[in-house]
């Protein structure tokens, strides 16, 4: 999850779903599936690179939140953090995310996403 922190203000980057389920048009974390061969960071730098088109060192990402989610069973994200430069990265995926504000991204983003999206915040 890349992230810029500019004073007390932070930005996150989505990217927008285009999918042809119920998540299409959805603002949502880059991500995906681990593989067998691979570790929870390696398939968050892989999946990002295969997503997003950049690759982002694995030695600057951090492991902010590990998840449950509340509805599948043994579905778990690893939630990494990447403090970018805000010009690594397609202009109109950065939102300033707030805390006290995020009844905004109600309906923007996947609601499992909503329910960490304020804990990752706090850890920022």
């Amino acid at each position: 999850m890349p992230f810029l922190k500019e004073g007390k203000n932070t930005k996150i980057w989505f990217q927008t779903r285009n999918s042809n389920d119920n998540l299409n048009g959805l603002l949502e974390l880059p991500g995906g599936k681990i593989e067998s061969s691979e570790t929870p960071l390696e398939a968050a730098v892989r999946e990002f690179h295969e997503e997003v088109g950049v690759m982002l060192p694995k030695e600057n990402l951090k492991l902010l939140k590990i998840h449950k989610h509340t509805e599948v069973d043994n579905f778990i994200f690893y939630i990494f953090g990447y403090q970018s430069q805000e010009n690594l990265l397609n202009r109109n995926g950065w939102h300033e995310v707030n805390t006290l504000r995020l009844s905004s991204f109600e309906g923007k983003v996947p609601s499992e996403n909503l329910k960490f999206l304020g804990d990752i915040l706090k850890t920022l």
